[in-house]
């Protein structure tokens, strides 16, 4: 049940299976959608049809994604008539009785339902196809729609029709509006009018994404079995992508207004992802592959330097070049630089210009792919350092080492403001605590800059490793410390912590009961948790703890002594919580808050989620929360296999 403008918004995209402006009454293949995520029995016809509470909207004066308009009203008022029509006679036959139904699991009760049913079928049948209704609705059901729009109608009358457009806005609220839209909200935006489209012009075009594809259809390679079959199923696609990312790139050259606009670029080849490139022909070996790929490269290292407010670019499985290179060089205003899983040709430092602009780096990197650290270099004025090495062996300590010469030339910590390394093997933490400690140049009274530190071992955090990082850190202005791979976690460690770093407000520590854990879990530690609650007394500015420390929801309480005495009766229920009973976790957060006053939330945190304790203002404590429901706040504290988040010149 479509009015002419609802037929037009229906084209719209989709998201997630739900259109969030289809206005459509009942359409089959909406509701079918809808069905997988709302269930029909529990929500009827409220939870899916637009068409009636787009009505309700115009006459209570509720805001809706389109807008209240005369002629929108117009021409959707005029199919509900017709709908109301046909209802009414279909109602003026029907048979109504009182049916009973259960309710409830576990205390369950039989209630009286009211079930109407057509006199005619085939005038139900036709009812249904002539409005796109999905069977599984009742006549019940569209009765108490009618009848909730009539009401509506009796109380307002008068529908409250939109006087206030999205361009009547100021210009400084719509570029805000365009801004957290997205691109693609911003694109459609921009076919609107002249006025919107000047505002999102520069948000239409400000993120890229130069991408080598793949295209490769998996069931039919896997079938292929001779490498000639593999070459010529795989040359014509390679070839084919190569021609793409080239029209792409001298597309965007031929623009000058896109060039201005960019401001993220990402660059990807995902032949290399999955390592294809040596099925093929034209580039089977590296000789043939660097031929057949210089023009790609050529491409994006002269595209880079035509782009003057490029401030974030990412490079990901992608052949570093001498010429790609140079163009880093000259990016003045590029304040993000990401390097996934890139291979580097060059190989001294100091050919590396240097960019002042230059923020944040962040690097991941496998084994033959480490000399890509030696863009650490382009940073003189590094805020944000983000490292994840792969997975390896404790036996090679070295294998996530930079070289000595840019560990000697170059001291990311003097002027490191957030910092994040991952998966870093044991033998390599007294490395990284020299290179720390050269930040102050021999003068212990220094104090570093740094206000983010998250460190992930991939094999233990052992107690002199431990106490000797912190007393390098000693002094700094850290609000948020993640330690993740503790082998040490005795109670002086927050004694160690709160010392060392007194202006720590979120801390997160995470504990292993072996070295050869390489995964962070719940698990038991070493001492019980009240041990711990009196070394919370050292902090002064703590606002939130997170542990993955394992804890015991389910417990019972003290009228479980009863049942016990009592052999379980079958008419009590065992589980009952008590009125002056605390579960484990908020016994915990209660002893912890009771010797650091600024203790606001506790976590305990797990791969498959944990619960947290939220403590009030009047020493209260909610029910239990699943860490899911904070994610934000998760994220910001102890960001999982992410950096921080990105400084800015502001920030600076």
């Amino acid at each position: 049940m479509d009015s002419e403008d609802e037929r037009e918004l229906a084209k719209d995209h989709w998201e997630d299976g739900l259109s969030g402006v289809e206005m459509r009454f009942h359409q089959r293949d909406q509701h079918d959608c809808r069905r997988s995520v709302v269930p029909i029995a529990s929500h009827g016809l409220e939870s899916k049809d637009d068409v009636p509470r787009t009505i309700l909207s115009f006459h209570t004066g509720s805001l809706d994604l389109t807008g209240r308009h005369q002629r929108r009203y117009d021409s959707i008022i005029l199919r509900w008539n017709d709908f109301s029509s046909d209802l009414e006679e279909l109602l003026r036959d029907a048979k109504s009785s009182l049916t009973p139904r259960e309710i409830g699991v576990r205390d369950s009760k039989e209630v009286l339902e009211t079930e109407m049913k057509p006199a005619a079928p085939q005038n139900w049948d036709q009812f249904l196809a002539k409005w796109l209704a999905h069977d599984s609705f009742s006549l019940h059901n569209f009765s108490a729609w009618r009848d909730r729009v009539i009401d509506c109608f009796t109380q307002n009358p008068t529908p409250r029709f939109q006087t206030l457009c999205l361009h009547d806005l100021p210009p400084e609220l719509l570029h805000n509006i365009v801004e957290i839209a997205g691109i693609d909200l911003a694109r459609k935006l921009g076919t609107t009018c002249r006025l919107l489209r000047e505002i999102s012009f520069s948000y239409m075009f400000k993120d890229h994404r130069f991408h080598l594809s793949c295209g490769i259809q998996w069931h039919h390679y896997h079938s292929l079995r001779s490498f000639d079959a593999l070459a010529t199923y795989l040359d014509p696609l390679i070839t084919q992508a190569r021609s793409k990312l080239l029209s792409d790139i001298d597309f965007v050259k031929s623009r000058p207004d896109i060039l201005i606009a960019l401001h993220n670029v990402y660059v990807d080849d995902e032949w290399q992802v999955h390592r294809t490139w040596t099925r093929t022909s034209v580039a089977g070996n590296d000789e043939n592959r660097r031929s057949f790929c210089a023009p790609v490269y050529s491409g994006i290292s002269n595209l880079i330097v035509c782009l003057p407010n490029l401030q974030s670019l990412t490079l990901q499985h992608w052949h570093i070049t001498k010429e790609l290179t140079q163009s880093l060089g000259c990016l003045e205003r590029l304040r993000t630089l990401t390097l996934s899983s890139c291979t580097p040709t060059l190989r001294c430092p100091y050919t590396i210009a240097k960019l002042p602009s230059l923020l944040n780096f962040r690097l991941m990197y496998t084994k033959e792919q480490r000399g890509s650290w030696l863009f650490l270099g382009m940073c003189p004025n590094i805020k944000n350092l983000f490292i994840l090495s792969p997975s390896c062996d404790r036996d090679e300590p070295g294998l996530i080492m930079p070289p000595p010469e840019l560990m000697a030339a170059f001291t990311p910590f003097k002027t490191l403001q957030r910092f994040s390394m991952l998966q870093v093997p044991p033998g390599w933490i007294p490395r990284l605590n020299a290179w720390i400690q050269s930040a102050r140049d021999g003068n212990e009274s220094t104090v570093l800059r740094l206000t983010h530190f998250k460190l992930e071992t991939s094999g233990g955090l052992h107690r002199q490793n431990l106490f000797t990082l912190l007393d390098v850190l000693n002094g700094s202005s850290i609000r948020f410390l993640v330690l993740d791979g503790l082998r040490y976690a005795a109670p002086d460690i927050l004694d160690r912590i709160a010392s060392a770093l007194p202006q720590v407000e979120y801390l997160t520590l995470c504990y292993r009961e072996s070295d050869i854990e390489y995964r962070t879990k719940e698990t038991p530690w070493p001492f019980a948790a009240w041990e711990y609650a009196p070394h919370f007394a050292n902090f002064t500015r703590l606002r939130r703890f997170s542990w993955n420390y394992k804890t015991n929801v389910d417990e019972y309480g003290p009228s479980a002594l009863r049942f016990f005495e009592e052999g379980f009766p079958e008419e009590q229920q065992v589980g009952r919580r008590d009125a002056d009973h605390l579960c484990e976790p908020e016994s915990i957060a209660k002893r912890f808050s009771t010797f650091c006053p600024s203790l606001a939330s506790i976590a305990f945190e797990s791969p498959l989620g944990g619960i947290r304790k939220d403590v009030r203002e009047d020493g209260q404590f909610p029910l239990v929360t699943n860490v899911s429901s904070e994610t934000a706040l998760s994220q910001m504290c102890n960001p999982l296999h992410m950096p921080w988040p990105s400084c800015t010149a502001a920030s600076t």
